[in-house]
């Protein structure tokens, strides 16, 4: 099975995510350059995780 490189094009945003990641945890962690290989993963993997991290994203209410 073949994997992925983790040496993607280093595009503007890449590098950006690069500076970010290496300024919160001091590396640039192994995921980053993964999801690299596809730009609107890269693009919208933050915006998930800080949708997750803010709470529920939707209110479930019983109907009785």
């Amino acid at each position: 099975m073949a994997r992925v490189s983790l040496t993607p094009r280093r595009t503007v945003f890449f590098r950006l995510m690069e500076w970010c990641s290496k300024r919160t945890y001091g590396k640039v962690l192994a995921p980053g350059p993964a999801l690299a290989r596809n730009p609107r993963v890269l693009r919208f993997d933050p915006a998930f995780a800080g949708r997750c991290a803010s709470g529920p994203l939707l209110m479930i209410r019983s109907v009785n």
